[in-house]
């Protein structure tokens, strides 16, 4: 199964190898550098989809010094080189779309900014495609900006963007929508929390019902991870954390969507992989430190 090809929304894949997206601090103010190229170089060459790390949408949204930008049209022609050389080492090209501020929470902002946000998401996608990428993966996980809103814990909302899950997925499903109205021929999925593993916070039995959320406003796929700040063993899980700590949850995902997910986070060796894909517990194996 790990050879065989595959399909996410309208891109055809190689194999069943997908690279996740990890902050590398490698840009220069925000555009492509000789070292981020080289970086992908290296990694990109027998994986069938590279998503490109965090790439903040809006200046208010950038979490890292070095961070990679695709935030105005200027960024565009690095962005371009990137595509081209994933798509040079026979990868599709991908680029995760996110913003983080966390000295802010939900109630902060107006819901006219929710909504100029929400327009920053569609620009940026419009640039991933005029750069020449496959696919784009909207960051909805890891207690970043969007996974706020998401979580009861967090979002105290009492406006039509919280409260209960339909409110507090409102601004993530706005963000999917225009995306897909801004560009209805790119492959679009959605990074999101099996659970924050928070008290009081997005559980496994409101991921399943995002998610089905998320299929039924055109999400193409998911990519499934887990944790926030304070739990961040469950999507960067050190040798203390046992293998395949979110299979089971990543299994009642996918028996609840009809769209590709990919797993992640210390999938084991390559014989448990097998095993994920022929159960069916995913669509495509996710890697990430194990490619650096």
């Amino acid at each position: 199964m790990l050879f065989n090809e595959g399909k996410i929304g309208n891109i055809k894949l190689k194999n069943r190898f997908v690279m996740l997206p990890t902050v590398t601090n490698l840009s220069n103010s925000g555009f492509v550098s000789d070292r981020e190229l080289e970086y992908y170089n290296r990694r990109s060459k027998d994986v069938s989809l590279v998503i490109v790390e965090a790439s903040y949408v809006n200046k208010f949204g950038k979490f890292f010094a070095n961070q990679l930008g695709i935030d105005d049209d200027d960024k565009v022609e690095g962005l371009k080189k990137l595509s081209d050389l994933l798509h040079k080492n026979d990868a599709k090209a991908g680029i995760q779309l996110a913003m983080h501020n966390p000295k802010y929470k939900p109630s902060d902002f107006t819901k006219g900014q929710i909504q100029d946000f929400v327009k920053d998401f569609a620009y940026a996608a419009v640039r991933a495609k005029n750069a020449g990428f496959d696919l784009i993966e909207l960051h909805y996980a890891h207690g970043w900006f969007v996974n706020q809103f998401l979580s009861p814990d967090v979002n105290k909302r009492k406006d039509e963007y919280g409260g209960r899950l339909e409110g507090r997925s409102k601004f993530a499903v706005d963000i999917l929508k225009e995306v897909k109205k801004h560009v209805p021929d790119l492959t679009v999925i959605c990074r999101i929390n099996a659970s924050d593993f928070t008290d009081g916070g997005f559980s496994i039995e409101e991921s399943i019902e995002f998610a089905k959320l998320l299929e039924r406003y055109g999400a193409d796929g998911l990519d499934v991870s887990a944790g926030v700040g304070s739990t961040s063993e469950y999507h960067i899980s050190p040798m203390g954390i046992k293998d395949k700590p979110l299979l089971e949850f990543l299994k009642k995902i996918k028996e609840n969507v009809n769209i590709p997910v990919i797993a992640a986070n210390k999938l084991g060796f390559a014989g448990d992989w097998e095993e994920i894909l022929n159960n069916n517990i995913a669509d495509f194996v996710g890697i990430a430190r194990g490619l650096i």
